[in-house]
């Protein structure tokens, strides 16, 4: 790889790097979990409202970033679901509605 096409390449870098932090920021929020269901829907809004990246990416690659970040934070959340579960289900101060409750909440990150 020739020194230019290096420097192309630290330039996307460096620009999608603050560009899924922005994301992963905006949408770490528990009002925004909803939003983890699908980055396309999303990402459909953003293009209708003529979205460009503060990073200078090109459509292409903010879209990418978007759904890096969505994913990324939906795999987390997930992880966050499996420690809980063994917590509710051996919490002895809950009844079993309570527990059956938390479950409920946890299958769906619009309840949540």
């Amino acid at each position: 790889m020739n020194k230019g096409k290096w420097e192309t390449i630290i330039a996307i870098a460096d620009a999608y790097a603050p560009e899924k932090d922005k994301w992963l920021v905006e949408l770490s929020y528990a009002k925004q979990t909803g939003k983890l269901r699908s980055h396309r829907i999303l990402r459909d809004c953003l293009v209708k409202q003529q979205y460009t990246s503060p990073s200078g990416l090109q459509a292409r690659q903010w879209k990418q970033a978007l759904k890096d970040s969505v994913e990324t934070l939906d795999k987390n959340w997930q992880a966050l679901f499996v420690e809980l579960k063994p917590l509710i289900m051996g919490n002895k101060n809950l009844s079993e509605e309570q527990k059956h409750y938390c479950f409920w909440v946890l299958g769906s990150y619009d309840r949540l």
